[in-house]
């Protein structure tokens, strides 16, 4: 009989596991299934055919922790970021020099706005050492969160509902020059390179083949392949490629 193991929890509280629904199907097909911790380090892995990593929800105890070394998985390794939201409505005119070429390719730091990327790295590295983040109790954070901030004399808008009016370029014909808030993006799958930039490497994605879907502020979801439109674009993930490579907890 082959064996599977599970990988879940130490303790399931108050979590609603499905697990066990899946032994006695399994066991029917000639499996015999073992949940196993997935923090235990003495299991022999190589005893078991398939491994399957299930309900390890409690991962973010350990989120500093990391590695799979010695046979040891831990899944919080597998980068803990798989949605993308800001909570601005940061354009590609904010980060960019020439927001109207956000497919560019090759790029480099020079694309980028000085002044965003200092105003990102202040916040991130405390302005000097990328990856040192403020203190927790530091007033700076809910300035940050709480308010609007300016880059390059452009105004980068705090989310909340309305400040699509805010995007009225003319005041004389403010219905051809809003933005709607079906064009305000929101939330998006994570595109990042996995080891490097393109076109040897693509983009790390949630979805095959390459794109996102992307929530936008009036509740619609769009697939976007890549590289296409903003934030699946080739200068969104160069800068969030920068920015992981400054900020990784795991070099």
């Amino acid at each position: 009989m082959k064996r599977c193991a599970f990988l879940t929890l130490d303790e399931r509280d108050d979590f609603v596991i499905d697990d066990d629904h899946a032994i006695e199907p399994l066991a029917s097909q000639g499996w015999r299934v073992s949940t196993v911790s997935w923090r235990q380090a003495v299991e022999p892995w190589a005893a078991f055919d398939a491994v399957i990593i299930r309900s390890t929800w409690d991962y973010w105890h350990d989120y500093f922790e990391g590695g799979i070394d010695d046979d040891v998985i831990y899944p919080c390794r597998f980068w803990n970021i798989c949605y993308q939201y800001l909570g601005w409505t940061l354009q590609p005119e904010h980060y960019l020099n020439n927001p109207a070429d956000v497919n560019k390719w090759p790029m480099d730091m020079s694309d980028l706005s000085a002044d965003f990327m200092v105003q990102v790295f202040d916040a991130l590295g405390d302005g000097a050492s990328p990856g040192d983040t403020w203190p927790a109790d530091d007033p700076r954070w809910e300035n940050l969160h709480e308010g609007d901030f300016t880059v390059d004399n452009k105004t980068v808008y705090r989310l909340r509902e309305g400040i699509e009016r805010f995007f009225i370029s003319d005041i004389n014909n403010p219905a051809a020059t809003a933005m709607g808030q079906s064009e305000i993006v929101v939330m998006w799958d994570k595109a990042v390179w996995a080891q490097g930039p393109p076109p040897d490497y693509m983009p790390g994605f949630n979805h095959i083949p390459g794109g996102a879907n992307v929530l936008y502020m009036d509740g619609h979801v769009k697939f976007i392949r890549y590289p296409d439109e903003y934030p699946i674009c080739t200068s969104w993930v160069y800068l969030m490629s920068v920015m992981v490579g400054a900020t990784n907890p795991y070099p």
